[in-house]
């Protein structure tokens, strides 16, 4: 007894193979990645309000966040002066594990100032992020927070 194989179905096989379609999950690069998710006020009092800043991160080999309380992981710059604040970040994954990871990180901004006079302003933030190899993440821009007296 002879099988026939119909032609269309060697044909849907052959298009089928695992070398002919992209990855679904491609890993993710070692240097982070980072975007802001939003903001907790976009209006603030001068030296009195804090601003809470969502910076969603991605990175690779999971190296974010210093043991040592000194060391700056995440900075934010007031782009009406510039003025960069540094903030340290605990390690968000197990030092020499090498594990992809994703989140979100609050990160509190205290004591922002006017510029000039009692009049309000407009400033919004840049947002970097340095991991335990040095690599710096891209800089994520925040909407624009109204600073009043």
């Amino acid at each position: 007894m002879r099988f026939v194989i119909p032609a269309c179905l060697i044909l849907l096989i052959a298009c089928n193979k695992k070398g002919n379609t992209p990855d679904a999950n491609p890993p993710l690069s070692s240097i982070p990645a980072i975007t802001i998710k939003g903001l907790s006020a976009t209006t603030i009092k001068a030296l009195s309000d804090t601003l809470t800043i969502q910076v969603s991160y991605t990175d690779g080999d999971g190296d974010i966040g210093f043991e040592h309380p000194d060391s700056a992981v995440v900075y934010v710059t007031d782009n009406r002066f510039p003025i960069t604040m540094s903030y340290h970040v605990p390690p968000l994954s197990p030092s020499g594990t090498n594990v992809s990871i994703t989140g979100t990180l609050p990160v509190v901004v205290k004591n922002i100032i006017l510029q000039g006079d009692s009049t309000p302003e407009i400033a919004n933030f840049s947002v970097r992020l340095r991991d335990r190899k040095g690599n710096w993440s891209n800089t994520a821009l925040t909407g624009n927070v109204t600073v009043v007296p």
